[in-house]
């Protein structure tokens, strides 16, 4: 991978936790969903970080293409989501 997709995947990833950081002082953000959101924020950071960890996990899962596994991420994240508000 490119170093500057990289460092622009770790600066993105630093803009979405201090949004999210953001959120939760001004009370915007509801606790129960603040844990959630602080973990998926730090887990792009920590994915952005170490490469190969999407790689693995890639591997694990069966998926070919590595980000990948990210897009499916977010599809089951936002199923759950749909289902705790149906709920």
């Amino acid at each position: 991978m490119d170093p500057r997709i990289q460092i622009i995947s770790i600066l993105g990833s630093a803009a979405i936790v201090a949004v999210v950081f953001g959120l939760i002082r001004q009370r915007k953000l509801r606790e129960e969903y603040a844990l959630l959101w602080m973990g998926a924020a730090l887990l792009l950071i920590v994915v952005s970080f170490w490469r190969g960890l999407l790689e693995t996990v890639a591997r694990l899962v069966g998926v070919a293409y590595p980000p990948s596994v990210l897009l499916l991420a977010a599809i089951v994240l936002g199923f759950l989501l749909a289902m705790h508000y149906s709920i």
